[in-house]
C-alpha cells in the first residue's frame, strides 16, 4: 500500500509544520495518537546546488556555500507555516544571508526542509522552479507563500 488519505496528508503537515494535531486523523492513530510536541521548535530551510540532497542526503549534501550563507530556521507554528489542502507554505518571508563574496556567486537549484542544521535528516526536498544565481550583495529569499510543500 502506498496511498494516503487526503485527511491524513493534511494531518501530517499540520503536525510537522504547525505542531498541531487534527484529532480526526493523525491525533486518533493508536492509543493517544501522534501528539504535538510540548516544545514546538523549528524546522531548517536550506538552499542546495544540483542535484540537491535527494532522498538519501542530509541538510549538508550539496548545500550552497558563500560568505554570509546560513540555513534559516522557521517556527513550527502558524506564524511560520500555513497548512491548507495537503500543502504547507511559508507564512513569513524566509531570507538567507547576503553574499559578501566578490564577483559571480553560486547557483541554487534546490531547497530542503529538515529537522535541523548539519548532517541531519531532510524531511522534504525538491528543485526550485528556476535556478537562482546568488551574486555579490544578493540576499536569496522566499516571499510569503512562495515555498510550498505538498504531501501526496
Amino acid at each position: 500500500m502506498t496511498a494516503k488519505s487526503d485527511d491524513f496528508e493534511n494531518g501530517i503537515l499540520l503536525l510537522l509544520f504547525n505542531n498541531s494535531v487534527d484529532a480526526s486523523t493523525v491525533g486518533s492513530i493508536g492509543t493517544g495518537g501522534l501528539l504535538a510536541s510540548t516544545a514546538p521548535g523549528t524546522l531548517a530551510v536550506s538552499l542546495h546546488t544540483t542535484p540537491g540532497p535527494a532522498e538519501t542526503g542530509t541538510m549538508t549534501t550539496n548545500v550552497l556555500t558563500y560568505t554570509g550563507y546560513t540555513s534559516q530556521t522557521v517556527a513550527r507554528s502558524g506564524a511560520g507555516w500555513t497548512v491548507t489542502t495537503d500543502t504547507s507554505s511559508n507564512a513569513a518571508a524566509i531570507t538567507f544571508g547576503q553574499n559578501t563574496d566578490t564577483g559571480a556567486g553560486p547557483s541554487a537549484s534546490h531547497v530542503a526542509v529538515g529537522v535541523g542544521t548539519g548532517a541531519v535528516a531532510v524531511l522534504y526536498q525538491g528543485a526550485l522552479d528556476s535556478p537562482l544565481t546568488v551574486n555579490e550583495n544578493v540576499n536569496p529569499q522566499f516571499a510569503i507563500g512562495a515555498l510550498d510543500i505538498t504531501e501526496a
